[in-house]
């Protein structure tokens, strides 16, 4: 579409006429504004058209109604027409519409605002439930250890032994809601501001903390000191904590135990790597390591959720995680974090 300097259309093509519905009549000699655009869009234009006679050529798109009155949206590339003495005499325009796109657009907008609303309420419903699922459970221990207190020289050995089940139970199902509760804010978790962290006195603390309820047989070293990341302390305890502690929970209780951290810079990231000589882990096992709930055994004082968590967070931050283990020699963690 061309217009001259008052905005009154001197000509257009084909394609405009089909794509607005007017015929060549009911625009020429007419403002492009005035036929096609609601008043909200008409002061938008005023902008653009002032812009042009300072000579700048830009890039937009503007809701436009058609003869038959449907909304469309187009993009226009829009520049001066000038003179053969450089004197801009008014503007050509290149019109294409982009309906389609601008309607999948706004359904995307719209689906992630919901998602957003859908994962708030599903943090605040994890929480309540968290605490109503909780509240019974203290309800059940406590009674528990009243009937104990009472009774425990008087029940017999198999009695007992049902009790001890039942607080294994219950010392299990805190675990679960815990668990779940962490999985529902990592997925619903916006993301903080990244910052420098030094890495040596979290670990340090983690270590002194297991160290106060290890078995003399288990030994902790960390390679080298550690480093500077771009991590929030919460995040680094909940990657380094996890997978220390799976260290320790799954040793050989037949051999003298350990785990080694080290790291190596890369250009672009550390590399981790969290070793051991447990137990081990099966190669055909290594996919369901990070599913969330998938546990290699039966043990009460795991979730199955840990390093599902793990890898959600390492991931989030940009790195990956993965594992080398053999049955029996022991495993190693590696996972990278970005500088």
């Amino acid at each position: 579409m061309e217009v001259d300097a008052n905005e009154t259309i001197l000509n257009v093509n084909n394609a405009f006429i089909k794509m607005c519905g007017y015929s060549k009549r009911e625009l020429v000699g007419f403002k492009a504004r005035d036929v096609l655009l609601d008043q909200e869009e008409r002061q938008y234009m005023e902008k653009k058209v002032s812009s042009r006679k300072d000579g700048t050529k830009d890039l937009y798109d503007m809701e436009i109604r058609t003869k038959s009155g449907e909304k469309r949206y187009w993009l226009i590339s829009g520049g001066p027409n000038t003179n053969i003495n450089g004197e801009i005499i008014g503007s050509i325009g290149i019109h294409l519409d982009i309906t389609e796109l601008k309607m999948l657009n706004i359904k995307a907008d719209s689906l992630i605002n919901d998602l957003t609303i859908k994962n708030e309420e599903l943090s605040h419903y994890a929480h309540v439930v968290s605490h109503d699922l909780k509240t019974p459970l203290r309800t059940i221990s406590t009674c528990v250890n009243w009937l104990l207190e009472d009774n425990s020289e008087t029940l017999e050995k198999e009695s007992l032994e049902y009790i001890d089940t039942i607080e294994e139970a219950i010392t299990d199902m805190d675990k679960l809601i815990s668990s779940t509760l962490q999985y529902t804010e990592i997925r619903t978790s916006e993301k903080v501001a990244k910052e420098q962290l030094e890495l040596q006195p979290v670990v340090d603390s983690i270590i002194s903390f297991l160290n106060k309820n290890k078995t003399s047989d288990f030994e902790f070293n960390i390679v080298q000191p550690l480093p500077v990341v771009n991590l929030t302390e919460v995040k680094a305890r909940q990657i380094f904590q996890n997978l220390i502690e799976n260290a320790y929970k799954y040793r050989d209780k037949n051999k003298k135990s350990f785990v080694s951290i080290d790291w190596k810079e890369e250009k672009d990231f550390y590399q981790f790597s969290i070793q051991d000589n447990g137990i081990g882990i099966s190669q055909e096992h290594f996919s369901l390591v990070f599913e969330a709930f998938k546990k290699l055994n039966n043990r009460t004082d795991s979730s199955g959720i840990g390093l599902f968590i793990i890898k959600k967070t390492i991931t989030a931050e940009g790195g990956k995680i993965w594992i080398e283990s053999k049955k029996e020699v022991g495993t190693t963690f590696l996972f990278t974090l970005p500088k």
